[in-house]
């Protein structure tokens, strides 16, 4: 049985326009996306990686409940809207 993997993706065809990355510590997808920020990076993409240390998986729709997510999210869409400005995609 095979599946669909981005990071395979990837290693054949980068991604023609920048990319921002986010992981969660708590996330069991985590170690794929880091995997696929280093090879996008590896293919000549513009890849911003950010970890998340502490959130869980969804940590965005947890911003009225916890602190830590509110101030991660609110970074996380700071820095996609730079990344919007800088491209004019």
């Amino acid at each position: 049985m095979s599946g669909f993997s981005p990071v395979d993706s990837a290693r054949r065809r980068p991604l023609p326009v920048p990319t921002l990355l986010a992981t969660a510590e708590h996330d069991p997808l985590r170690d794929e996306g880091k995997q696929l920020a280093d090879e996008l990076a590896r293919g000549g993409t513009e890849v911003e990686y950010l970890p998340h240390p502490g959130l869980v998986h969804g940590f965005m729709t947890l911003d009225t409940v916890s602190p830590a997510a509110r101030s991660a999210g609110d970074t996380l869409l700071r820095r996609y809207g730079k990344m919007l400005g800088r491209n004019r995609i």
